[in-house]
């Protein structure tokens, strides 16, 4: 879990500098507090027979549910001026949103966080070709990764659809009890989280 702790902080040089904070770019954020239970502790991806039961949650940006219109539109006006990006929904949609997933426990447990485009839907299994980004290895107590602008319109040209709401997949190793919190941070939009599974 994120606990205030106390800490100093020197800078030595041999020319005169100064310390300030870096602005605060991811703006907006949903966490929650939660637990993996005796009912929701399916363990690493490795489990394939219990990874579907581990907590999951369904992450939304406002407005992505009219993607189909504004690709059908941009459909019809590509046609009439040639092939322009800047008719292309993707760059503004997510041309400035940037997203960061991060997982804490305070419990000794490796964990870890997975990122699907399932249409919405509960993961049953770690598809690799589902998944669009995760935290790598499993993590003692602490595990982030993150989706750039970039990324986002990346994967969302392979897609007819809007790759949102994306489905997340919060597991520890050793699929044990314990609590957690979880937090998704956007720069430029407001995020809903919903917990599915």
């Amino acid at each position: 879990m994120i606990q205030s702790i106390r800490y100093s902080l020197f800078c030595y040089s041999s020319v005169p500098c100064s310390l300030e904070p870096i602005p605060q770019t991811y703006k907006y954020y949903r966490n929650v507090r939660d637990s993996w239970t005796s009912n929701t502790c399916g363990g690493s991806c490795n489990q394939i027979n219990t990874f579907r039961l581990n907590p999951q949650y369904l992450i939304s940006l406002p407005n992505t549910n009219n993607i189909n219109n504004i690709n059908n539109i941009n459909h019809h006006h590509s046609h009439s001026h040639g092939n322009n990006r800047s008719n292309s929904p993707h760059t503004t949609l997510f041309d400035k949103t940037n997203l960061r997933f991060s997982l804490s426990c305070l419990q000794p447990l490796d964990i870890n966080i997975m990122v699907f485009c399932n249409q919405g839907q509960p993961i049953h299994l770690p598809a690799k070709e589902l998944m669009i980004t995760s935290t790598g290895n499993y993590r003692r107590c602490f595990s982030m990764c993150k989706l750039s602008s970039q990324e986002l319109t990346y994967f969302q040209k392979d897609f007819t659809h809007s790759i949102f709401p994306l489905t997340v997949v919060l597991s520890n190793f050793s699929g044990s009890l314990g609590d957690f919190e979880f937090r998704v941070e956007s720069t430029h939009t407001l995020i809903e989280l919903k917990k599915i599974v």
